[in-house]
């Protein structure tokens, strides 16, 4: 692709009509005997200068009145969530000014509200299933809690070499519980200690968060 002025300067004489797949900036202002400017499909021309004394009497800047309205189309996007967080912000402060680091504090804190409940209400879920899955294991109830803890490790792990030691360890024990219980139980259990591991890391961060501003 040509860079738009150098291709005016070499190719075209006073009287100008681009017709070239062109980019960056025209400036055809050295042209005043101009009378004709046709941009064409040159849709990567980043801006247009004339000079003043130019008698143009035809132009045609549709593709780069096409890249204007995409612009502003691309402005009024980036406008109407900030409109919306207002909104938000009018109803959560109703009294104070749109504060985009207040608002985001309460709606962080309205979250850690809605999870806290669900964690003990999943938390409790979970103890009754190990309660459980430990009295079906019988002698082997000890391992019932190596295998949820090593569970623990891989999912809060972020080292691969640490995820592979654990969950090779995690399939013995599950070799020796498959005995006693169902692997479907034993799925049931890791599901449910994973869902609340989750849930656990998700409230934590939230309230990191809210420390930090």
């Amino acid at each position: 692709m040509s860079n738009a002025q150098e291709y005016i300067e070499l190719n075209f004489p006073k009287n100008v009509v681009v017709d070239k797949n062109l980019e960056g900036h025209l400036d055809l202002s050295e042209y005043p005997n101009l009378i004709c400017v046709d941009i064409g499909i040159n849709s990567r021309l980043t801006s247009l200068k004339l000079a003043h004394s130019n008698p143009i009497t035809w132009m045609s800047l549709f593709e780069v009145q096409d890249l204007q309205s995409q612009k502003q189309q691309i402005i009024n996007d980036q406008q109407t969530p900030i409109n919306q967080l207002q909104q938000l912000s009018n109803i959560t402060f109703p009294n104070s000014p749109y504060n985009f680091t207040k608002l985001e504090q309460e709606i962080i804190r309205l979250k850690v509200q809605e999870l806290a409940p669900q964690v003990r209400n999943e938390s409790t879920k979970l103890a009754q299933l190990i309660t459980e899955t430990k009295s079906k294991a019988g002698h082997f109830s000890l391992v019932v809690d190596l295998l949820l803890e090593n569970q623990k490790q891989i999912v809060q792990s972020n080292e691969t070499s640490q995820r592979d030691k654990f969950s090779a360890k995690m399939e013995a024990y599950q070799t020796i519980l498959i005995n006693n219980l169902a692997e479907e139980e034993l799925q049931k259990l890791l599901n449910k200690q994973t869902e609340v591991l989750k849930l656990e890391e998700h409230i934590e961060s939230l309230q990191q968060n809210l420390t930090r501003q």
